[in-house]
């Protein structure tokens, strides 16, 4: 049985993926930052994700308590909306911390532990929008911190495939969730992407049967 870690569990995605891997052929392992939050699972492990101390001693203690992992499914992230005009640099540092560092902190830690099994996989999630001009100048910050996973997961591919460990980074449009309907009610859903065919494309990464690096939806 494959072992995967979850992060970002409680959120729409999060829920749908949490979903997907929940059927008897995985051990679903998520991170949360309070441990009161209902994630659908019983093995959950409290850290913030954005503090490296914190990452590692939880991949230690979810080391210590599963043996392996086959891969991590980081799904931690935020929004915030804003041209060049209206970002200062704070804004952008804190949309890196949040899109990017966390991801740095997650590979950061697990990555030793992937070389010494053997095997491992890191799944990211970007934002098509983001990689485009046009778009980008409506989030500049979100859309540069976004942008950082994909040189990153180049990085790793590049260095570690050897290692039988590679990552994968998953461009979505808009999710179709509630939340994004209702701000959005005027919309044409059919073109947004659908969480649950994003779930089954991170299973198919895990399961090796989607081998692609960067996918679009």
């Amino acid at each position: 049985m494959k072992n995967v870690l979850i992060t970002g569990a409680t959120g729409n995605l999060g829920k749908s993926v949490v979903e997907e891997f929940s059927d008897g052929a995985f051990t679903v392992n998520v991170a949360v930052r309070k441990p009161a939050e209902n994630t659908g699972t019983e093995s959950v492990w409290c850290a913030d994700l954005s503090n490296g101390e914190e990452v590692t001693h939880m991949i230690s203690e979810i080391m210590d308590a599963q043996n392996d992992l086959s891969a991590v499914i980081h799904l931690v992230g935020g929004y915030q909306a804003g041209g060049l005009a209206e970002t200062n640099l704070e804004d952008v540092n804190a949309m890196i911390k949040l899109n990017f560092g966390t991801a740095f902190n997650i590979v950061h830690s697990l990555l030793p532990h992937y070389i010494k099994s053997g095997a491992g996989k890191f799944i990211f999630i970007g934002a098509k929008a983001a990689m485009d001009p046009g778009s980008a100048s409506h989030n500049v910050a979100y859309a540069m911190s976004k942008q950082m996973l994909v040189p990153f997961a180049q990085v790793i591919n590049e260095n570690y495939r050897k290692n039988n460990i590679s990552a994968h980074v998953l461009l979505p449009g808009t999710l179709d969730t509630a939340l994004n309907r209702s701000l959005m009610p005027d919309a044409d859903f059919s073109k947004w992407t659908s969480t649950s065919k994003l779930s089954k494309t991170m299973r198919e990464i895990v399961e090796g049967i989607e081998t692609s690096e960067l996918i679009r939806f």
